[in-house]
């Protein structure tokens, strides 16, 4: 195959766009990339030129979902057509693949190595169908390759909706239930006797029943898919035991059980997700307490192991018991104990196997203790809010997963806040929630993280990418709030090997060099013949917080700008050489420039109508009042605050 190819791509995501043909020119060098944003330019393109592979973006603003393949297959049929969709239209990708797509890629799991692989495969399948070279084996090949495809994009579907449709169907009714049973029972339509308090209680204890289900199978969904986040933070493990004290006395009282709670006053803080560790009290005690006669004792305890670096937390029941066999197995899926009674034997099976994956996601471990006739107690550990000992664990659970030898890809994010409004934990929450549960997010201040993402190298700018749109995309949703940018550096990629005893010091060198960090200042390119004005105007702009670089001539200014990216630039107009009216138009020819603010600051009027129509933000008289540049420079690219 040539080493030089002819792409159409049609995609009205811009950024999308800019980063998909970054990729093909680094991937296929020499090679065009023509860009269109409607299928109206697509069909016109491809009547008159011929491309060597087509990139299709499904969902486009005069697009009509089937009929877009069927015009472009019809007018280049001899193309190979890649469809590229979104994480919701998968569906609509396996009936394109009927129409004659080729292929189909996932534009939230796209790589770089994945595009360029698929490209290849189509242009070379491509040409074997034109000459009809197939054999019957590679025939076969594909088409067992195309239905295990669709399979698997159906099942995905499949679970996505069954969790939209219980999540919806089920706990909107429950909580109706729920809202109407607890007015009864406080009195606000009238009083109620005992008995019927004691009903009303029996409702409201079998409403939560139900709930526990449904977050169980969706839970199970949700790990299936490797869909379900997590936020852990430091947080002290007592008040996860105040949040579920509450449902779990009412439920003991119910079967005249007796709960007691011993936590240690001076018991250190823990590294977790804390609602999810409420989910994992909740199941363990509500076990404990279903399984418990009545009239006997569930106790909650938890102390400190110093030596582990961990809190142990144990429930403990003075139930039936559980046998040796059934101890191997309660921890899978859909398995139950048979030492329970049918009438307690009611759940799905579900809750003990997501418990565990739930401790597992917090760096824990959960495992029962348990004697026929004596009782049971489940135990399980948390790690005490020690950064090493979080890392440490983190490098412990990717050997065991990955088989011995791993890939732990580093990166920072920085946070600049361009308003007075602490992000933190809204940026906090974001990553953790954006990223996998497998991926580990430590705050080192409250405008800094480190981010130690279980990934390759090569998977990494994908990753960063996805982010940075998705954090646009919930700034753009949250107009009011003037979430500030945030800045992504990568860092040091590690092979994660059986022995390593050398890396979690590197990774505290890293961890402690984000420590020292402030707000990332914003960024300023200076450019201006003028060395006065230059040396001025820099005084006053970094004592204002401004990170200032600066260039004497238009031909340096734009390639500082190429080179440092600026977040704003204050522009001369009349300079040797290059002008400024040249490197404004240079500057808006690129994709990686053509969005930075510029301020224009001349001595002659005559440039001003044709600046601004180039782009220019402002253009300032020379002399220019300092407040009043100052004013112009922060509506666009304020300085940090602190």
């Amino acid at each position: 195959m040539p080493q030089q190819i002819s792409t159409l791509l049609v995609e009205d995501d811009l950024g999308q766009a800019e980063l998909i043909q970054h990729w093909l020119a680094n991937e296929f060098p020499g090679s065009t990339v023509h860009h269109v944003e409607t299928l109206a330019n697509a069909l016109q393109c491809s009547a008159h030129q011929n491309f060597d592979v087509l990139l299709l973006d499904l969902d486009l603003s005069d697009s009509q979902e089937h009929n877009t393949i069927r015009s472009v297959y019809r007018l280049a049929a001899q193309v190979p057509i890649v469809a590229l969709v979104g994480q919701d239209n998968e569906m609509l990708a396996i009936e394109a693949l009927e129409e004659g797509v080729h292929y189909y890629l996932i534009k939230n799991h796209l790589t770089a190595d994945k595009l360029a692989r698929v490209i290849r495969h189509a242009i070379k399948r491509q040409r074997k169908d034109v000459a009809n070279q197939y054999d019957s084996t590679e025939i076969q090949a594909n088409q067992q390759l195309r239905e295990e495809n669709e399979q698997l994009a159906r099942a995905n579907q499949n679970a996505r909706q069954f969790v939209d449709n219980v999540s919806h169907d089920f706990r909107t009714p429950l909580t109706v239930i729920k809202e109407f049973v607890a007015i009864m029972r406080d009195g606000l339509v009238g009083q109620v006797n005992a008995q019927q308090q004691e009903y009303l209680d029996t409702i409201s204890g079998r409403v939560d029943d139900l709930t526990t289900m449904i977050d169980d199978l969706l839970d199970a969904s949700k790990l299936e898919g490797s869909m379900l986040s997590s936020w852990r933070r430091e947080a002290a493990f007592s008040e996860m035991v105040a949040q579920a004290a509450r449902m779990l006395q009412r439920k003991a009282a119910l079967k005249n059980i007796r709960l007691e709670i011993e936590i240690p006053s001076d018991l250190p803080n823990v590294f977790c997700d804390g609602e999810k560790i409420c989910r994992v009290l909740t199941n363990l005690t509500g076990n404990s307490i279903k399984f418990s006669p009545e009239g006997k004792t569930v106790r909650i305890g938890a102390r400190h192991l110093a030596d582990q670096a961990e809190v142990l937390v144990q429930i403990a029941d003075e139930g039936p018991g559980i046998s040796l066999e059934n101890q191997a197995r309660i921890f899978q899926r859909f398995q139950q104990c048979e030492e329970t009674s049918l009438e307690n034997n009611q759940g799905c099976g579900l809750g003990l196997s997501i418990a565990h994956e739930l401790v597992r996601m917090n760096f824990g471990n959960l495992t029962v203790a348990s004697e026929l006739g004596r009782g049971s107690t489940f135990s399980f550990t948390l790690p005490v809010a020690d950064v090493q000992q979080i890392m440490n664990r983190l490098l412990r659970q990717l050997r065991q997963s990955k088989g011995g030898t791993s890939w732990l890809s580093t990166f920072a994010v920085r946070l600049k806040s361009h308003a007075k409004v602490d992000a933190s934990t809204i940026v906090d929450e974001f990553l953790q929630h954006t990223l996998r549960s497998s991926d580990l997010v430590l705050s080192t201040t409250k405008c800094a993280w480190l981010v130690l993402a279980g990934c390759p190298g090569n998977d990494l700018d994908a990753l960063i990418h996805r982010l940075q749109a998705n954090w646009q995309q919930q700034s753009r949703a949250c107009p009011g709030r003037q979430l500030p940018e945030l800045y992504f550096e990568k860092g040091p990629i590690y092979e994660v090997a059986e022995q390593d005893i050398d890396l979690v010091p590197r990774l505290m060198e890293q961890y402690r060099r984000l420590q020292q960090s402030r707000f990332a200042a914003t960024k300023l390119l200076l450019v201006d013949d003028d060395r006065d004005i230059v040396r001025g105007l820099s005084v006053r702009l970094r004592a204002t917080g401004y990170e200032v670089t600066t260039a004497h001539d238009g031909a340096s200014g734009y390639e500082a700008a190429l080179k440092t990216r600026p977040d704003a630039m204050i522009l001369d107009m009349r300079m040797p050489g290059m002008n400024g009216l040249a490197v404004l138009s240079q500057l808006r020819q690129r994709p990686e420039t053509r969005d930075i603010p510029v301020i224009v600051l001349s001595a002659s009027l005559r440039d001003q109508q044709l600046a601004l129509e180039m782009g220019a933000r402002y253009f300032l008289d020379k002399p220019c009042d300092p407040q009043t540049l100052l004013t112009a420079l922060h509506s666009v690219a304020a300085p940090p605050v602190a």
